[in-house]
């Protein structure tokens, strides 16, 4: 009876251990369990960052490969019009040059009544300006050009992008209404288009205006052409023998002047016969006060013809 009892309390013993024991492993598989629950928690937000990246990749690579493509065909294009300007350009040298040389065998027609045309030396030394100007640009648009280029080619390895290509220029003379008090009748004249090339006749059109007491405004690209215009404007005079009184408007212009010409634009402009300035300040300037100018000669940086 006793040897029953003791293996009876052995038993209990035994069955008490592995409770206890059980307890504990019921509780390690209750952490195991919190733990997982956290790591699929951890795995799904992984997975969600790794297809939102993998989304933002494939837009980022699809819109960079648009713009590269239309950087592409930007390039094509400025090459093709670079070759079309260049041509161009030659044949005004050329034609400068035999303007230049007066042939010996024309003295007989002088002498027999024929009208001589050529230049006065006041107006070749304006198209020698002008085209010197001119050249500057062409150059500054080769350079440009070419960094652009090697921008593109290092945007393939870079992921670098760029934008704002250099257009070629186009002239146009367009009419604006002429100062007065009350209202003027607005009378259209004719509009010229000069495209994408220098002519010595666009700007003497304008100086011609300015001998003839007109006030005349130029609009360009670039601060080169615009000092240049003024230069030989100054130099002009007017039908009462005064001086044409010219100013530049560009974008790294004195500060101070800035500030005095544009803290008031028409009693600035009231005081000139010409200007020239840059499309960099011309968002600062108020179209209202263009009935200053009886005409205004634009070189803009748009690639087609305004109407």
């Amino acid at each position: 009876m006793s040897s029953e009892l003791e293996l009876l309390k052995q038993r209990i013993t035994e069955l008490e251990a592995e409770n206890v024991e059980i307890a504990e492993l019921r509780k390690e598989n209750t952490d195991l369990r919190n733990k997982l629950s956290v790591s699929d928690a951890e795995i799904a937000e992984l997975k969600r960052s790794n297809n939102e990246f993998l989304r933002a990749n494939r837009e980022y690579n699809e819109r960079r490969d648009a713009e590269n493509a239309k950087l592409k065909a930007r390039i094509e294009e400025l090459e093709s019009e670079n070759i079309e300007v260049r041509d161009r350009l030659t044949k005004v040298e050329q034609k400068q040059s035999q303007n230049d040389i007066t042939p010996n065998n024309n003295s007989s027609k002088f002498n027999s009544g024929a009208v001589h045309h050529e230049k006065p030396l006041e107006e070749k030394e304006m198209d020698s300006c002008l085209l010197e100007a001119h050249k500057k640009i062409v150059s500054e648009d080769i350079r440009r050009r070419n960094k652009e280029k090697k921008l593109q080619r290092e945007s393939a390895n870079q992921d670098v992008t760029f934008g704002n290509a250099y257009v070629s220029e186009t002239v146009v003379v367009a009419p604006q209404l002429t100062s007065g008090n009350g209202i003027r009748e607005i009378r259209i004249r004719e509009i010229v288009y000069f495209r994408k090339m220098f002519s010595s006749k666009n700007w003497h059109s304008g100086y011609d205006l300015l001998r003839q007491g007109k006030r005349v405004a130029f609009v360009s690209t670039g601060a080169v052409m615009a000092r240049a215009l003024v230069e030989k404007a100054s130099k002009l005079s007017k039908p009462d023998n005064l001086p044409v009184r010219a100013h530049t408007y560009y974008g790294d212009m004195d500060g101070k002047q800035r500030q005095k010409d544009f803290s008031d634009i028409n009693v600035a402009w009231s005081e000139l016969d010409c200007i020239a300035y840059t499309n960099t300040v011309e968002v600062r300037i108020s179209f209202e006060v263009t009935g200053h100018f009886d005409i205004i000669i634009a070189i803009t940086n748009i690639a087609t013809p305004v109407h």
